[in-house]
């Protein structure tokens, strides 16, 4: 998510790529789903550090990538898919054609190094070798924020005509859905499930203090309100919203059974209170839309504006002597 400038209430696209000076827009969801899997063409590399790219400053290196990696993603072990191996490939690529634009000098470097308390106290801990690849490494991280910053940012700003003009194509996206104040209460078996049915309808007292003595835990002392979207499934066809036989509020439900792995549950809600569906001002819902315009825009000009420099410093790239099978991904929509 993008972050706000307090001062200007313009969302800051510098974060997209190097909040923090951190990592680039690949999933750490997928990534960790994805470890453990065996990437291909492995034995490459692994002995020595071959040439894995050229660009117009020069050769780059195994160990550099590798360093990014490590840096970058400290939580990856093992092998990695060679998908993601790719995508974060590609990443580091589109850095090293940045920084041939974006020129950072030393005294920039140096500037977030005593700036930044934790890798001020890592460097002197490296190796030299590993020293000056930290350094590269922040080079390129400051060499993507300065092309955000100072190319990205007030382009991609929306006006507010635009705002709320994506507001009236879209209104229905921001309908709020009806939401239903629920009780409910678990039962040991359909037993007392129905025991506790006969005695809602013998008793004129509050359900919570008829469902006590049936209940397994306090789900009855906690009245929820969500959207039959958010229910469980057999909990949101009890409720059977709009249709006949459509529960009300103050009605209790059927016994309703719930399959949890091996064993089953019973349940009985209680329908305390409907909130009804609202439509979502322009007022409430501005500042997300425009994060979700000026982010798009950014992405599509960001993307544009590398492929420009792409096309300007040719990377010639030496897959064959890559630890994993590199494939160009499709980023269109990633920064």
């Amino acid at each position: 998510m993008l972050r706000q400038n307090p001062k200007q209430g313009r969302t800051d696209v510098s974060v997209m790529i190097s909040a923090n000076m951190t990592k680039p827009a690949v999933s750490v969801a997928i990534l960790t789903a994805l470890l453990g899997c065996t990437g291909g063409n492995n034995e490459s590399g692994r002995n020595h550090n071959p040439v894995i790219a050229e660009t117009r400053g020069g050769p780059v290196h195994l160990d550099e990538y590798q360093y990014y990696v490590r840096s970058l993603y400290p939580e990856l072990s093992g092998e990695i898919d060679d998908d993601i191996h790719s995508r974060i490939f590609h990443a580091f690529l589109r850095e090293l054609v940045i920084a041939e634009f974006q020129r950072v000098t030393d005294e920039e470097v140096e500037a977030v190094v005593a700036g930044n308390l934790e890798i001020a106290n890592q460097i002197p801990l490296l190796s030299p070798e590993d020293q000056e690849m930290r350094r590269r490494l922040l080079r390129r991280r400051l060499a993507v924020r300065q092309l955000l910053l100072r190319e990205i940012q007030e382009a991609a700003a929306v006006p507010d005509e635009e705002v709320a003009r994506y507001y009236q194509d879209h209104e229905e996206q921001y309908k709020r859905d009806a939401r239903y104040t629920l009780r409910f209460v678990q039962t040991a078996d359909k037993t007392q499930a129905d025991a506790l049915r006969k005695a809602l309808a013998a008793s004129k007292d509050p359900f919570t203090r008829v469902a006590e003595p049936f209940a397994v835990n306090d789900g009855h002392q906690v009245a929820v309100a969500m959207s039959l979207d958010e229910l469980p499934e057999p909990f949101a066809q009890a409720l059977n919203p709009g249709k006949r036989g459509a529960l009300k509020p103050g009605q209790y439900s059927r016994v309703i059974p719930v399959k949890l792995g091996e064993s089953e549950s019973y349940y009985v809600l209680y329908l305390e209170s409907i909130i009804e569906a609202v439509q979502q001002p322009l007022e409430e819902v501005y500042f997300h839309i425009r994060e979700k315009l000026e982010r798009e825009r950014a992405v599509k000009l960001f993307n544009q504006k590398v492929k420009r420099f792409r096309e300007k410093i040719p990377v010639k790239v030496h897959a064959d002597k890559l630890p994993f099978t590199y494939t160009e991904p499709d980023t269109q929509d990633e920064v």
